[in-house]
């Protein structure tokens, strides 16, 4: 019978990596399931697959080149910069503010089914939600407008 905290030590040992990097990269690939499933990303954002991809696509864009923008692994030009960077990629971001935004869930639930804080899912979604603001031919209903 598994315990607490085997998943992580499981994963770890098959894909010989630490245990954190493992988990990290499990949470990533399952994202992007989500992502790659229409039905799911349906449900879970509310957003039809193409103007999901576009829409990932250009929150990409802007945050590849905004210095405001969260750090991320595989930012470009940003690697010498302090601070820690989040596992989660733009169009996982993405995925979370719409997913808030859609069940109007508490942020702390919706971090622990990222595998963030409460704290980073506030930010990424007030960064997210700013650039959609910009980005999309109006602002007034995010959702809607998905």
């Amino acid at each position: 019978m598994l315990e607490q905290g085997d998943a992580g030590r499981l994963v770890s040992e098959s894909m010989g990596l630490p245990e954190k990097e493992a988990l990290e990269l499990a949470k990533i690939a399952e994202l992007d399931g989500f992502i790659g499933n229409r039905a799911v990303l349906w449900r879970k954002a509310g957003a039809e697959m193409e103007n999901f991809v576009l829409v990932a696509d250009a929150l990409s864009a802007i945050m590849a080149v905004d210095p405001k923008a969260p750090l991320y692994k595989g930012k470009p030009g940003r690697e010498e910069d302090a601070g820690r960077r989040c596992f989660l990629y733009p169009r996982h971001m993405l995925l979370l503010c719409l997913e808030r935004i859609r069940q109007a869930a508490p942020q702390w639930i919706i971090g622990d089914a990222y595998g963030i804080s409460q704290s980073s899912v506030s930010r990424y979604c007030e960064y997210v939600e700013s650039v959609l603001v910009k980005i999309l031919p109006t602002g007034d209903n995010l959702a809607d407008r998905m």
